[in-house]
């Protein structure tokens, strides 16, 4: 099964087409980071992400949106975030696994996940939720994209936990609790770089651990897991 979703992956890479969910700049608000990312495992492509990160007063905007190869699953990730607090985060996903919309507010000490799921049905359900926690989708890298500016000034040799969430709208919505425990590692200079990137191992409680990279502005660079035999491993590559 594995041979075939990576022969897949190799045939269907498509790139320009597959990336048709916008991201929608914000009216007035100051671009801090803009980035994409190709996925890989066992050297194939298995697909592509795009990250902008805006700042509008005292909030920030988190946008990804990605692309499978495997699939042809488009996938479009909006999250609004004042400091650490979540505001309100948006799912839009169409391809051969399904269409879904969802949205997710904060409603007091929960948060309100409502909207239509990959299998077709409606949903609406409530998860409690610490207004510090972070929030991104399954299989995205969007997490990892807002947890970065908390870990840039982070000394090598430090640790820090972080709560963390993911968000699943396959046949059913929920948001299972992710904590993480993050200890800096020593710099590394990664494959066509000319600085040293910061280094991150990522512990959650329950899973395997994976490795995060960060530029000297505190963006990602890669990010690796291990996953079916082999490394799963984005590139940023503009």
């Amino acid at each position: 099964m594995l041979k075939d979703a990576e022969a897949s992956a190799r045939e269907n890479r498509e790139p320009t087409a597959g990336l048709a969910l916008p991201i929608e700049p914000t009216l007035g608000a100051i671009v801090r980071f803009r980035g994409r990312f190709e996925q890989e495992w066992k050297g194939a492509p298995f697909g592509a992400e795009e990250v902008l990160v805006e700042e509008s007063g005292p909030s920030f905007m988190f946008q990804v949106r990605s692309f499978d190869y495997r699939s042809s699953q488009r996938t479009r990730w909006k999250l609004e975030a004042e400091g650490s607090s979540l505001l309100r985060a948006q799912a839009d996903s169409d391809g051969t696994t399904g269409r879904a919309r969802i949205v997710v507010e904060r409603d007091g000490e929960d948060v309100l996940v409502r909207g239509s799921l990959l299998s077709g049905d409606e949903a609406t359900v409530k998860h409690r939720w610490s207004t510090s926690a972070i929030l991104g989708p399954d299989r995205m890298l969007a997490s990892w994209v807002a947890i970065s500016p908390r870990l840039a000034a982070l000394a090598v040799g430090a640790e820090t936990s972080l709560e963390m969430g993911i968000l699943r709208f396959g046949s059913a919505a929920e948001i299972e609790d992710t904590p993480v425990h993050v200890t800096r590692l020593a710099d590394e200079l990664l494959p066509n770089r000319a600085t040293p990137a910061r280094a991150f191992e990522i512990a959650p409680r329950v899973g395997r651990k994976s490795r995060l990279w960060l530029d000297e502005r505190g963006w990602p660079i890669r990010y690796e897991v291990e996953a079916y035999g082999s490394t799963v491993r984005y590139d940023r590559v503009e």
